[in-house]
């Protein structure tokens, strides 16, 4: 098995991929996505509904307005991850404890749809709108200034933006790249076995 880059098209006997190399395969996986599902649950209850990209509305794209001790960590996609969902975690820590005081449940649903309102004006598509991409670090600091957490380092995003051009350049090596966090404004690539198979 094996990662490779976006395929151009399927012949007979082999995929071709846009950097023009080509194998057989006896097996092709087109991993397209999927659809969040909470079964355990009671959406309508929550004030919540399905939605094209999951369900909603959730106040800063973690908590039900109606229901502000539930949160639904990790939905956002396109992001750091362990960094994102680190900010989210602090943020409910400091709901939870009362450090960080909510607006009423009708400002936050008007927040959330206001949100999407401006995603879509903008011209994003709604089955698109967790992925945050780069709007993933205001993000994050939005959720420390609101908390009173430290914000994350800038080295974290540096590293983020690396490991991305890396991927850019070729998907099938770029895990091999790791990192060391320095400080907050340094880091070091610490072992690259990309390097070795070159």
């Amino acid at each position: 098995m094996m990662q490779v880059p976006p395929p151009s098209r399927v012949a007979k006997d082999s995929v071709v991929f846009r950097d023009g190399s080509e194998v057989q395969a006896d097996t092709l996986i087109l991993c397209t996505g999927y659809h969040y599902h909470f079964p355990f649950l009671d959406l309508a209850q929550l004030g919540l509904q399905k939605t094209d990209y999951g369900v909603g509305p959730l106040y800063r794209h973690l908590l039900p307005p109606h229901h502000p001790s539930l949160f639904l960590v990790g939905l956002c996609q396109q992001i750091c991850p362990f960094p994102h969902f680190h900010c989210q975690v602090l943020f409910a820590l400091a709901v939870l404890s009362g450090r960080c005081p909510l607006p009423s449940a009708a400002e936050m649903e008007a927040e959330a749809q206001a949100q999407l309102d401006r995603y879509l004006k903008s011209g994003g598509l709604s089955r698109y709108f967790l992925r945050l991409k780069e709007q993933q670090w205001s993000y994050a600091k939005e959720l420390a200034c609101l908390a009173g957490f430290p914000p994350l380092p800038p080295a974290i995003q540096e590293i983020h933006d690396a490991a991305r051009a890396n991927r850019a350049l070729d998907v099938s090596t770029y895990r091999g790249r790791n990192y060391r966090l320095l400080g907050p404004n340094a880091w070091e690539v610490v072992q690259d076995s990309c390097e070795d198979q070159a």
